[in-house]
């Protein structure tokens, strides 16, 4: 989270930061944010529906190698058939896995379906959606993407984030996401467990 990176950072570029937002929740805090601390992005670019994708790929982009460089250990490579993340509680594991999600969606060039699974799931409550949800808000990506009471759609290349229990005491559900159509990913949260 940026409060976290930025409390690892010297006091000055702390309060710089947070002086120069001047503590607007708009996209254009989080440009003023990497272009003036973090030198990304060019400042005459005009934000359009297709510059806000792209700015919000290089965010997610530094975010996570921001994360990863702080805690010391590899970046996510993308070009993996498999990925494990572990650790212990509270390491920013799912954080880190939900800004990978939102990175994954937002640069596929076609339609698809990302499954996010768990063991069991009672419902959406117990799965990922609301964490999601959430780095959706925090990263102000609304205009990319559409909530439902089910599942989360990317706008702009109509990928859908879908939520569903791996093992709920039917033997058919390993079938229903080997039937999930245009299946491209999916994010096994909890996985030791299956």
């Amino acid at each position: 989270t940026l409060n976290y990176w930025y409390q690892k950072t010297k006091e000055f570029q702390k309060s710089f930061c947070f002086k120069g937002i001047g503590r607007k929740n708009s996209l254009k805090g989080l440009i003023w944010i990497m272009e003036k601390i973090h030198k990304v992005g060019d400042k005459k670019e005009e934000i359009t529906n297709t510059s806000e994708v792209d700015f919000a790929i290089r965010f997610l982009e530094h975010e996570l190698e921001t994360f990863f460089t702080l805690a010391n250990k590899p970046n996510i490579d993308f070009n993996k058939t498999f990925i494990i993340l572990e650790g212990g509680r509270s390491g920013g594991k799912s954080e880190c896995v939900g800004i990978a999600t939102l990175l994954m969606v937002l640069k596929r060039t076609e339609t698809g379906t990302f499954i996010c699974g768990r063991e069991i799931q009672k419902s959406l409550e117990t799965s990922v959606k609301s964490l999601l949800e959430r780095l959706i808000k925090k990263y102000k990506l609304e205009k990319l993407f559409k909530i439902t009471n089910k599942d989360i759609l990317c706008k702009h290349n109509e990928v859908k984030i879908i939520f569903m229990g791996l093992k709920e005491g039917t033997s058919d559900n390993a079938d229903t996401v080997k039937s999930t159509d245009q299946a491209f990913a999916i994010w096994v949260e909890e996985a030791q467990t299956i």
